[in-house]
């Protein structure tokens, strides 16, 4: 190899050695500005507020399922019944159609009053138009002829008239020619009003008046409306059948029971508790059933009432609990349940519990928790001591405090004094 040769060779690769320390410096500088941005991000985290918990006591006592009412079921109209669909012990929905009675002169109340009203309707359409053109020629035509009759009986008056005054014609006959005029004069009078009236409708009052016919029909109808929709005795909430006490083809009374209808909308579960848990009310922080139909399985259930009275023969009181159970679930009244009520042990001091995945250990090998300062939405460690593990919570003795917050999800991605967002799904 020539010198000159030497020397291109030299001075390419000093160049490309030049260009490869650049962009290694590139991409380190890439590099950290990428974990100074990913220190600074904001996490969004899920998070609790710590509440005092305390030791609980869990007692059982054997129950019954009742339903949590019972009604008797009656038509508000009476006829023969002509439909019972429904049998002992069947379960219903809401709107299924128990019973119905015959509809025969229900429905005749309702088009009697559907005809009356679209005649009085007609009737006010008519005042409120006024007369058709040729009832107003004949009013003119009955005017006209009255008037001729008054003329001449006007004149046969005035003539009668004059001659009783010059005592030329006898009292009575006077009086008649009279009378005949007042009648004349009076048929004027009448048909000079059914002219009026004809040309110009019927008076304000009269109008008014039959407006007000019609509000009553209307209200007439709405109720034999009402009464026609009666004869379909309907089930106003789910439940079953538990007792019949009419056949097919007798007569309905209104208000006469048809049936009993328990309601299973939801379940009830009765059963009785010592005088000390009574006392102890106020201590109760859950309860549940099972049912000996599905052992494997609790169900939450919340307190209706504890009677104040206890029962008798024994010093114990009654204890009812509500229950909303799978539809799936044929549970049925009688059968037998356990009741489970947690009570909160008053002698234990309040503990603290978290999700166990909130717990993280540090490189110290100290179990931590990352808290949540409520001013900087920012993360401090804070050392805890643990207790006993219950599921999937960890009982804390020692290193926080009940109204504090904390996080619950993620803790292996958080660094100290970095910002969060907190979600609102909390844990």
């Amino acid at each position: 190899m020539t010198r000159k040769k030497w020397i291109i060779v030299t001075c390419a690769s000093v160049i490309v050695l030049i260009g490869i320390g650049l962009v290694l410096g590139r991409l380190s500088k890439d590099d950290n500005s990428q974990s100074l941005e990913e220190s600074s991000a904001i996490r969004p985290v899920k998070y609790m507020r710590l509440e005092e918990t305390h030791h609980a006591i869990k007692r059982t006592f054997p129950g019954i399922v009742q339903p949590a009412g019972e009604m008797k079921l009656a038509f508000r109209v009476g006829g023969p019944l002509v439909e019972m669909n429904v049998v002992t012990g069947e379960k219903v929905k809401k709107g299924d159609i128990i019973a119905k009675i015959d509809p025969r002169d229900y429905k005749n109340r309702v088009n009697r009053l559907d005809a009356g009203l679209e005649e009085t309707q007609a009737a006010l359409n008519a005042m409120q138009r006024g007369a058709r053109p040729e009832d107003v020629a004949l009013l003119e035509a009955d005017l006209s002829a009255a008037q001729a009759q008054f003329a001449e009986i006007q004149q046969n008056y005035e003539r009668y008239r004059v001659l009783y005054s010059e005592k030329a014609a006898a009292k009575a006959t006077f009086d008649s020619a009279k009378t005949a005029f007042d009648m004349a004069e009076a048929r004027v009078r009448a048909a000079e009003q059914s002219l009026e009236k004809g040309r110009r409708g019927a008076r304000k009052e009269d109008v008014d008046a039959m407006k007000a016919k019609i509000k009553g029909l209307l209200t007439d109808m709405k109720a034999a409306r009402d009464a026609l929709n009666d004869t379909c005795l309907k089930v106003p909430l789910d439940g079953v059948i538990d007792k019949i006490f009419i056949e097919n083809y007798e007569t309905a009374a209104p208000g006469m029971p048809v049936v009993t209808l328990l309601d299973f909308s939801h379940i009830e579960v009765g059963t009785t508790v010592d005088e000390e848990l009574v006392i102890e009310k106020d201590r109760i922080i859950g309860l549940e059933c099972s049912f000996e139909a599905y052992p494997e399985r609790l169900y939450p259930a919340s307190l209706k009432e504890i009677g104040s009275q206890p029962m008798l023969n024994h010093q114990s009181y009654p204890l009812t609990v509500n229950l909303e159970l799978p539809r799936e679930l044929n549970i049925q009244s009688g059968m037998s349940a356990t009741v489970i009520i947690t009570i909160a042990d008053k002698d234990a001091a309040p503990l603290l519990s978290v999700p166990a995945a909130a717990v993280f250990i540090d490189s110290e090998g100290s179990s931590c928790v990352w808290l949540i300062n409520p001013q900087t939405l920012k993360v401090e460690k804070q050392k805890v001591k643990t207790g006993r593990i219950d599921n999937d919570r960890v009982y804390i003795t020692e290193g926080i405090a009940s109204g504090q917050q904390i996080v619950t999800a993620g803790a292996r991605f958080l660094r100290e004094n970095q910002s969060v967002r907190l979600l609102e799904n909390r844990d």
